[in-house]
């Protein structure tokens, strides 16, 4: 697929489910192309609820345990606990928790210098990222190739915009002198 996700989709699969491993789904299969998003508070499309509210936590981790095809999230419009890959808020929770695991290397100065083993965890960790980012930005319906395209619009509207800011500034600045 081209677009924002560049990679084949075997390679960004094996990414999500690296970095993430609520990911491992047939509902977060990328490219993922759904008919709708659910709201928690609905039935899914095996029959499963789509929310569940707080359980208990792993006694080897500390925090909840991983469902199959749900994420644990802390906010939600239904409150803390198990929200269906097939909500939009799973990704939103996803995104926030993704910022936090990113590959460290040995040197954190710049990512150019550290090991080729930390450049690949990087590139695969922005994959990922970049996969939930654009679900968590596509509120028509869960379509990664609606989503890519979502992106790439806000992306070219942002260059635009600054483009024409730089521009409008020029002419404010040769008129001035």
């Amino acid at each position: 697929m081209a677009g924002y996700v560049t990679k084949p989709a075997a390679a960004v699969n094996k990414a999500l489910v690296e970095f993430l491993p609520e990911l491992d789904s047939d509902y977060a299969t990328y490219p993922m192309k759904h008919d709708r998003w659910y709201e928690p508070d609905e039935t899914g499309p095996k029959g499963e609820p789509c929310f569940i509210a707080k359980g208990g936590t792993s006694l080897a981790t500390g925090s909840p345990p991983i469902k199959k095809d749900y994420v644990y999230c802390t906010t939600g419009g239904n409150g803390e606990g198990y929200y269906s890959l097939m909500c939009r808020t799973s990704y939103i929770n996803l995104y926030y928790k993704l910022k936090s695991c990113a590959p460290q290397g040995t040197c954190t100065a710049c990512p150019c210098f550290a090991s080729k083993a930390t450049r690949d965890a990087l590139d695969r960790y922005d994959d990922c990222k970049r996969v939930v980012y654009m679900r968590q930005k596509c509120f028509p319906k869960p379509d990664d190739k609606l989503a890519s395209d979502i992106v790439m619009g806000i992306a070219k509207d942002t260059a635009n915009m600054v483009y024409h800011g730089t521009q409008n500034e020029q002419l404010i600045v040769n008129a001035v002198f």
